[in-house]
């Protein structure tokens, strides 16, 4: 293409669009609601991203965490902190009950963090009414004091001067808790937050051996330290000792890893937005008539592709690129022939968008197949819809409304094509979406409280469990209950290797529980290998999960080595057993034989099945027996994730109907240009006597059995999407949505009966004579 076609095109372009925005609203509509959905979603993304990066150390409380679970540092440890810091701040976290003395004894589950005088060493504690963080710890006279977050005060009706109990301990609430710099690394919590001083809780008895624990010293760095070098220290120092580092180039992971998933699916919906314009415009007629000259014009025919595209600045008149294939006598002015030379160089420019907006391109090649395989559904379906149309249309004598509309759908050329395209691509994604939320909602909503326990205790100390097991069997309102001892360790080397060169698996990242037992629990399904007899005591054996022992590469005569609190142990694999987690009881990965863990500190955890009627006496007599247990319920459990997972879905439906708007959009684009040939139509059936309501009728018909055959195929493709992401990512299983389903059908016709008969009524308006004149 040489400059001066280029200058042609343009001069060309600029005097077709002197006559206004006519013909580009649809497409400025469809690119402005795709491309505000992506800039959105990136915008705030990258504002998130940079957030934490500018704040990383205000986030994690400190330039650097080191953290251990279920003990505290030991001389050597803290020794090298001391190196290397300016100051070092220790602090602890852990699940507690609030207990507040009334005429009616009234308890809240609470995060507790006790820390020292250091904290926060980066950062500012706000509280109401304001004063210093050290000022409220200092109580009065009698009590320590301690500060809450304000949804933990209000439950249990406390304000500034009032007395509650940790354990043993009696502190006074010295003010509300409004915000702290380190509240963004603690993950998923059961229970709003409280602060204490560590040294406050020396008498409360929560911090007892076992206590299920996480101790955090935040250290503050010299200036230009060099973070890699401290954290391959750490590693290399303890390698086995079960310490964790973590600085301020990552102060929350989670969030960040959170917000780079939720947006690359967002962008990438927002992305099948655009699909769905670049694909049902091939069917979509050109509005701008000088182009479909150009065909007639040899000397003017290779403008038509430079003209076209100067007119979209960058992607608008797809159909226009192709009017050198079309005649401008046609006459049908919806027929074109598509160029597959330019849909692939769009397709390509539309994934290579999505992979640099996503950040991801494994998602966004998957994404991008599924949509391709939607579209060439919804393409399959149109030629069928065509097909069976036609066949039908003998079949429908008798009935001219149905026989008109079929004719129109079994046309060659018509707006079947588009009317599919345009709107099934958008139905596909939110039926997709209603299929995962429905069925991530049953999963967790529906399916868990059917089976979970009342109760979920933890930190019962060994002294403890037998009294423990006396309150429950006296209580014949205790349909049954479980209790196991409970520990936690790293799992460090498999067969001498490190376990993450071993295999890249969830188990092996971070702590987790383990327990020991003589004898199988009731309804243990050991998969392979034996159990150990009860009185083993030789060396170390370990049960693994079966699933997780697949997915990891073990076998029977493997050896483990997990770090419990500071120790390596080094157990034999010794069978594989069937562990579930669905049921909200308890199941663990690991379990020894008990001479495997003689010794080692540790407390006892147990689930509780009650009637509900029973929870109330269950919870008090246990909780003043025991003032160090802690109760979880575990409906209020199940309430919280129910309620993220609620926002998550939210945010991923409101993608799903941009998407579908932007189908919608094409599609009122489809009908406006299709009201010629409607106009024409309904000018030759008055003429042949039809009247105005038989015409009507058939555009009604027509509409709707275009929108039947989107919604079916949408829905087709949506739960094929749905049930590989639930089994594939989600990992959960899958049941249909037919409600969601039914509501995608229903749209799907509402949605083109909507568009249709919005231009019909200038159609059945226009005199027969002046259009069939015009034709002549």
């Amino acid at each position: 293409m040489t400059p001066s076609t280029i200058f042609i095109a343009w001069t060309f372009a600029k005097r077709e669009l002197r006559g206004g925005l006519h013909g580009f609203r649809i497409f400025l509509a469809c690119l402005a609601l795709g491309v505000a959905a992506i800039a959105a979603v990136g915008t705030v993304r990258a504002s998130i991203q940079a957030g934490l990066a500018a704040n990383g150390a205000a986030l994690l409380g400190g330039d650097a965490v080191v953290r251990f679970t279920y003990r505290f540092a030991d001389p050597d440890e803290r020794a090298w902190m001391a190196s290397i810091a300016e100051k070092v701040s220790e602090t602890t976290d852990f699940r507690s009950m609030i207990v507040v003395e009334r005429d009616t004894v009234e308890r809240g589950l609470t995060q507790v963090q006790a820390v020292d005088d250091l904290y926060p060493l980066i950062g500012e504690t706000v509280l109401d009414p304001p004063m210093p963080l050290a000022d409220a710890f200092a109580g009065d006279a009698t009590f320590p004091g301690g500060v809450m977050e304000r949804t933990l005060a209000d439950r249990l009706a406390l304000t500034a001067g009032d007395m509650f109990k940790l354990g043993e301990q009696t502190f006074i609430l010295s003010a509300i808790l409004v915000s702290y710099p380190d509240n963004s690394g603690g993950g998923f919590g059961l229970g709003p937050r409280s602060l204490v001083l560590l040294d406050d809780l020396a008498k409360s008895g929560l911090l007892a051996t076992g206590t299920l624990m996480e101790t955090n010293y935040r250290l503050d760095l010299p200036d230009g330290a060099d973070l890699d070098a401290f954290e391959t220290q750490a590693e290399t120092l303890f390698e086995n000792a079960g310490l964790r580092w973590r600085d301020a180039r990552a102060g929350a992971p989670g969030i960040a890893r959170f917000v780079d998933r939720i947006a690359a699916f967002l962008i990438l919906i927002g992305l099948s937005g655009l699909a769905v314009w670049l694909s049902a415009s091939t069917t979509i007629p050109p509005s701008l008539p000088t182009t479909s000259l150009f065909p007639k014009l040899p000397l003017l025919r290779n403008l038509a592709f430079p003209i076209s595209s100067s007119n979209l600045i960058a992607s608008y008149l797809m159909p226009q690129v192709r009017c050198p294939t079309h005649s401008p006598l046609s006459a049908n002015p919806t027929t074109t022939i598509p160029d597959p030379t330019l849909q692939d160089g769009w397709l390509v420019a539309l994934i290579g968008t999505a992979i640099v907006f996503s950040g991801t391109v494994f998602l966004t090649l998957w994404t991008a197949g599924g949509i391709l395989c939607a579209l060439a559904l919804l393409v399959i379906a149109a030629a069928i819809a065509r097909f069976t149309a036609q066949k039908f249309r003998r079949l429908s004598r008798g009935f001219p409304a149905l026989r008109f509309a079929l004719a129109s759908i079994g046309a060659r050329g018509g707006e079947t094509t588009s009317v599919v395209l345009s709107l099934g691509l958008g139905l596909a994604v939110l039926a997709a979406v209603g299929q995962i939320d429905g069925n991530l909602r049953g999963s967790i909503a529906d399916e868990l409280p059917d089976v979970a326990p009342s109760y979920f205790f933890v930190d019962i100390q060994p002294d403890q469990i037998e009294g423990f097991r006396t309150r429950l069997d006296s209580d014949p309102q205790v349909t049954r209950y479980e209790a196991a001892p409970m520990l936690r360790g790293i799992i460090t080397q498999i067969n001498g290797i490190p376990a993450r060169d071993f295999a890249d698996h969830w188990v092996l990242n971070g702590d987790r529980g383990l327990t020991y037992s003589a004898l199988p629990s009731d309804g243990t399904i050991i998969t392979e290998g034996d159990w150990w007899p009860a009185d083993y005591a030789g060396p170390p054996l370990i049960s693994f999960a079966a699933e997780e022992a697949a997915e990891i590469g073990l076998k029977i005569g493997d050896t483990i080595t997990t770090n419990i609190l500071g120790r390596d142990i080094q157990a034999t694999v010794a069978n594989f057993r069937e562990v579930s987690f669905e049921d909200a009881g308890i199941g663990f990965i690991m379990s020894m034989n008990p001479t495997a863990l003689q010794g080692a500190p540790h407390s006892w955890i147990s689930t509780v099945y009650s009637d509900p009627s029973a929870e109330a006496a269950i919870l008090r007599d246990l909780a003043t027996a025991y003032p160090n247990v802690t109760a979880i319920r575990v409906r209020d459990a199940i309430d919280q994730v129910v309620q993220l997972l609620g926002g998550i879905s939210a945010a991923t439906r409101y993608g799903a109907l941009a998407t579908l708007l932007t189908g919608f959009l094409v599609l009122i684009g489809a009908a406006a240009a299709g009201m010629p040939a409607r106009t024409f139509e309904a000018a030759v059936l008055k003429t042949l006597g039809a009247s105005r309501a038989t015409i009507l009728r058939s555009f009604a018909l027509r509409s709707a059995l275009l929108g039947l055959a989107a919604g079916l195929v949408a829905l087709a493709a949506g739960m094929l999407g749905g049930w590989a992401v639930s089994t594939f990512i989600m990992e959960t299983g899958y049941t249909p949505i037919w409600t969601s389903a039914g509501a995608i059908i229903l749209g799907g016709m509402a949605a083109t009966m909507l568009a249709g008969l919005a231009f019909a009524w200038r159609s059945l308006a226009a005199k027969p004579a002046h259009i069939l004149r015009s034709r002549e």
